[in-house]
């Protein structure tokens, strides 16, 4: 069953914007159905009546269920007759009936199992510390959905300064996409910092600094950024992606800027860059220190054997000193 074909449709998740944001695409896209948003407390026969009340003048309708009580409810369930009678009311008419969770389903109950039988199951959940590359490919995937050209620099400039924050990533992007309206050339670098100050922030000069082999700029960023009550655990993520990258450089020797470039989704400019600041500061054995102190770090955070902030700071200072 494709998303095209189904009447019945189950959108879940653990953030609130990529469940906003995936029904607002499907109104601009189902322009034959009249969508109804309807109160999660309306129970479930209500929507049968309405469901099987057809006019003669009536268009195709769309039903939003935002945290059906009947479904999500810790009490009792409806009867599994009741979903039965739902999904035939459904499959006899024209009408479409999306349910939307802001938490996992329950599967071991009967009429959780009998709707997933018919449904299409749409999961949409934010991205973790650990899945900044992931995330980066969100954000490629949207550029590319909306028309925007955009380099990878400027890419890279988005992630440094919002992270997996893909609400403010879309914002951006929209922001991004009036700027390159009237533009031939590709939304560079140059133009995020003048389209958002905040790329201009000590994220950037840290993740710089690091790159060019300052690392006392770099501690000092750090510094900076753990005092605003930057969470620990995101920046040594930030970290831990920088170096991977850096990894991907300099144990590649072997390999073309270009090969590269295309197994990284990388511009080889972009690429060349890096390439050229961290060569004569982050050789292998750095490299392998650094990125085992980092990973080191972050385990100690994350069991809770080290307070947060004093070990990321630790991290930072002995780059300094290696």
């Amino acid at each position: 069953m494709t998303a095209s074909e189904t009447f019945l449709e189950i959108v879940s998740g653990d953030h609130p914007f990529l469940i906003d944001d995936y029904i607002h695409r499907c109104k601009s896209t189902r322009t034959d159905f009249e969508s109804h948003s309807l109160d999660g407390s309306i129970p479930i026969e209500d929507i049968i009546q309405e469901i099987q009340h057809v006019s003669m003048f009536q268009s195709k309708r769309w039903f939003i269920q935002n945290n059906p009580k009947w479904l999500l409810s810790s009490g009792s369930a409806p009867p599994v007759d009741a979903v039965d009678r739902l999904i035939g009311a459904l499959q006899n008419g024209q009408d479409m009936f999306t349910i939307v969770a802001s938490k996992a389903l329950d599967k071991r109950k009967k009429t959780v199992k009998s709707l997933l039988k018919h449904a299409h199951n749409v999961r949409l959940n934010g991205f973790k510390d650990w899945e900044m590359d992931g995330c980066r490919n969100w954000l490629v995937d949207r550029a590319q959905a909306m028309s925007i050209p955009i380099d990878s620099s400027a890419v890279d400039m988005l992630m440094t300064t919002y992270g997996i924050q893909v609400e403010k990533l879309a914002q951006a992007l929209s922001i991004a996409h009036v700027y390159s309206l009237n533009r031939t050339q590709s939304i560079t670098r140059e133009d995020i910092q003048a389209l958002f100050p905040e790329a201009d922030s000590s994220i950037f000069i840290m993740t710089d600094a690091l790159k060019k082999g300052d690392y006392g700029a770099c501690f000092h960023a750090a510094s900076q950024l753990l005092h605003q009550k930057l969470d620990p655990i995101y920046l040594m993520a930030i970290i831990q992606s920088q170096l991977r990258l850096f990894a991907a450089l300099v144990f590649s020797k072997s390999a073309s800027i270009d090969s590269l470039a295309k197994s990284l989704g990388r511009s080889p400019y972009f690429l060349k860059h890096i390439q050229r600041d961290i060569g004569p500061h982050m050789r292998p054995k750095k490299l392998k220190a650094a990125y085992l102190a980092a990973h080191k770090t972050d385990l100690a955070i994350k069991s809770g054997v080290m307070k947060p902030e004093p070990a990321a700071l630790s991290f930072f200072s002995s780059l300094i000193s290696d």
